[in-house]
């Protein structure tokens, strides 16, 4: 299910259901943010096995994909407006939102209540900074994973055998090594997204 809450908030996200014997029954719920420059569809990529969130959702897990204010489907405000805190703010009450929606049974048609036993919020890269900021100040989730980034300071991997050294500006960093596990041969239609997105970051 896709929605945009532009009647509250400029936030879009994406939530995926497990079966209907699944949420018979109480399930945990999964909250997932995007790094920078990329939107909540990171977590559903096209190939099949890519897809994050329907891994999740087949194993009983609700998962809620969301754009952050001035990324993906969600409105771009004014740029003051884009601090950690106002952003952790907005993706704050949009969770509470589709949250309260999911348990009263009013997310979309067909949709029955979800009694849910815990919610885990994880961000990638900048994802995990809103998440920290998210927690600290609202306590927003039972338990949270910050992936891809640090709140000390951040090492970006190299290919074994190379050294580490990188200029101030990213120069010199092999982002298809450090983006892009690639631990098995990539389907062609993921190989062109993995190419457009090393050529969109450099």
């Amino acid at each position: 299910y896709t929605l945009s809450l532009h009647d509250a908030l400029p936030i879009s996200a994406s939530v995926y259901l497990p079966d209907d014997d699944a949420l018979a029954g109480r399930v945990p719920a999964l909250v997932v943010m995007p790094g920078g420059g990329y939107s909540r569809r990171y977590f559903d990529l096209p190939g099949p096995g890519y897809s994050q969130a329907a891994h999740h959702a087949q194993r009983g897990t609700v998962v809620v994909a969301i754009d952050h204010l001035g990324a993906g489907d969600s409105r771009v405000p004014a740029l003051h407006l884009t601090t950690l805190p106002t952003v952790a703010a907005a993706n704050h009450a949009a969770v509470v939102i589709i949250l309260d929606r999911l348990r009263a049974g009013t997310l979309a048609p067909g949709v029955p209540p979800v009694d849910l036993a815990a919610v885990v919020g994880a961000g990638q890269s900048i994802g995990g900074q809103v998440l920290a900021v998210m927690q600290a100040d609202h306590r927003t989730f039972d338990g949270v994973a910050v992936l891809g980034s640090s709140l000390i300071g951040t090492t970006i991997p190299v290919r074994p055998g190379v050294l580490a050294g990188v200029a101030a500006d990213g120069a010199g960093i092999d982002w298809g090594w450090a983006f892009h596990w690639q631990d098995k041969p990539v389907p062609p239609e993921l190989a062109s997204l993995i190419a457009s997105d090393i050529a969109a970051g450099l």
